[in-house]
């Protein structure tokens, strides 16, 4: 409820103060699902939708500029009035296909040669002898 009146008044009456208390309000409630993973925010985060959503929000974040673009560029080849309602929803779903995309494409297979470089310098590493010159 206090994020909701802190983003009310970021709203009616922008300044600094409804800034803090509304990111002090959402560090709170990021400490109480830390905190109490049974409560039913926390297992309504948990769910496998969201928690699919949540792979992707990095991806989401960096490529949202060129989500909102086809969104609009679509929706312009499409002759849909571009209100903006059609306008969020149609980036929304772009934003998380182009994110998507991008995960399969070059986020897994960046962590995938990752974790063999990493397997093999922890393979490696019993080999190292740190009394040897050079270390």
């Amino acid at each position: 409820m206090m994020m909701v009146i802190m983003y009310v008044g970021l709203i009616m009456v922008p300044s600094v103060y409804w800034h803090m208390g509304l990111s002090v309000s959402v560090s709170l409630l990021i400490a109480s699902i830390w905190f109490d993973r049974e409560q039913g925010l926390a297992r309504f985060l948990a769910r496998a939708p969201l928690v699919w959503l949540g792979t992707l929000t990095y991806a989401i974040y960096l490529l949202q500029t060129l989500a909102i673009n086809l969104a609009q560029a679509l929706l312009q080849k499409l002759h849909v009035p571009a209100n903006f309602l059609a306008i969020v929803l149609a980036a929304y779903a772009v934003s998380v296909l182009v994110a998507w995309l991008a995960h399969v494409a070059i986020e897994q297979p960046a962590i995938d040669i990752a974790r063999r470089l990493a397997a093999k310098r922890n393979i490696g590493q019993g080999s190292f002898n740190l009394s040897s010159p050079g270390f």
